[in-house]
């Protein structure tokens, strides 16, 4: 029976091998650290490493015990003193099948399940699919609830290139579909716009890109506007995005990014707001930029990193659009926005029916549970916590 281990102590981990990194580089005493992490290093660091057990230990021993090499060569009676081979290929086992990082080729993994009966009964049991996770990270965020119980800051986070390319012509694509459909000319998704006339149009959305599914995951960050500050109501925007980035979405990223096979190089992260609500100037978008890449590197430095901040106008990225249309849904619901007008009750039908869509039914809920095919993570600020 495999071992299980909390995500506190497998980030525990990566945060360990960044910090080993560093003593070899300064070329510290590394016997403080213990056999797990050095070999959880070397999986990161030297992607080979991942496929070989026997090239796993050679480059164990020569990292880390140089003072029993000679020329290339071990003394039979030093390996009385050096970890055993098995220990190694069990302990590599233990980081790539239980904790899930740094993971070998699919090939290797192949021929290692049906000679490691513990990596078989884990898989099987679990039926754990192929990671593909890629290292580079999309967040699309938008605005609301300036004025209302809650503040919102919310939107869509893809993984790869490919899908968030193809998100954006999906998007466009489907827009065109339903318009062709409803006999409607919408040009841009904005909650706002949601009315009688259209509710139609944007629940059929809703349905056709659930119906089909959904490489994305939900995004949200609520503050109670009650008792905040004049300072902290200018910089909301700001403050949160670092809070969420600080407290839950980094390590995600991070432990996502290595668990895949694709973790040879650094997560980076693109953070796309809308303009309207971003609330910065150039100067102070620069000064989030440096304070989010710091924020980073303090914790992460070698695993992930800040790729790019951009702010845009929501008409020209469809992304964004769909980011106004869960912050706004939030907003609307758990603040408990009147519905008194045939349009503010479509608003409201229609918040309604995406977050149910999404699964999130409660504020204080921070991720999706696990029944759900759709993801989404969540946090909340409130003046009783």
């Amino acid at each position: 029976m495999a071992k299980k281990y909390s995500e506190a102590i497998i980030l525990r981990r990566l945060v360990n091998i960044q910090k080993l990194h560093e003593d070899i580089k300064k070329k510290n005493d590394t016997s403080k650290y213990n056999t797990i992490d050095k070999i959880t290093y070397l999986l990161w660091s030297e992607p080979d490493t991942r496929n070989s057990d026997i090239w796993l230990s050679i480059r164990l021993y020569k990292l880390f015990y140089p003072d029993y090499i000679d020329n290339d060569t071990i003394k039979l009676d030093y390996f009385f003193k050096l970890p055993k081979m098995y220990d190694i290929q069990r302990t590599r086992a233990e980081v790539q099948n239980t904790e899930g990082l740094f993971p070998a080729k699919d090939e290797v993994r192949q021929k290692r399940v049906k000679r490691e009966s513990e990596f078989y009964s884990y898989y099987k049991d679990k039926k754990k699919k192929t990671l593909r996770t890629l290292p580079d990270y999309y967040l699309y965020l938008d605005e609301s609830g300036k004025t209302d119980k809650y503040f919102v800051l919310a939107g869509v986070l893809l993984n790869g290139d490919s899908d968030n390319n193809s998100q954006t012509l999906r998007f466009n694509s489907l827009k065109k579909t339903l318009n062709d459909k409803h006999h409607l000319s919408i040009k841009e998704f904005k909650f706002t716009e949601i009315n009688s006339r259209n509710l139609a149009f944007y629940k059929d959305m809703v349905d056709t890109v659930f119906k089909e599914g959904l490489p994305l995951t939900f995004i949200s960050i609520i503050v109670e506007n009650k008792g905040l500050k004049r300072s902290t109501e200018k910089n909301k925007t700001k403050d949160l995005l670092q809070i969420l980035l600080k407290d839950n979405l980094a390590s995600i990223i991070v432990r996502a990014t290595c668990s895949s096979p694709y973790a040879s190089n650094k997560a980076k992260i693109n953070i796309t707001l809308d303009k309207d609500g971003c609330g910065y100037d150039s100067i102070e978008k620069e000064m989030l930029r440096q304070n989010l890449d710091t924020q980073l590197k303090q914790q992460y430095r070698y695993l992930v990193e800040l790729d790019s901040l951009e702010d845009t106008d929501s008409k020209d990225n469809v992304l964004v659009q769909l980011a106004d249309l869960y912050a706004s849904s939030i907003n609307n619901v758990f603040s408990e926005v009147k519905a008194e007008s045939e349009t503010a009750k479509s608003k409201k039908e229609f918040a309604k029916y995406l977050l149910n869509h999404v699964g999130l039914d409660k504020i204080t809920r921070e991720y999706a549970n696990s029944k759900s095919n759709v993801k989404y993570l969540n946090k909340v600020i409130t003046a009783g916590k």
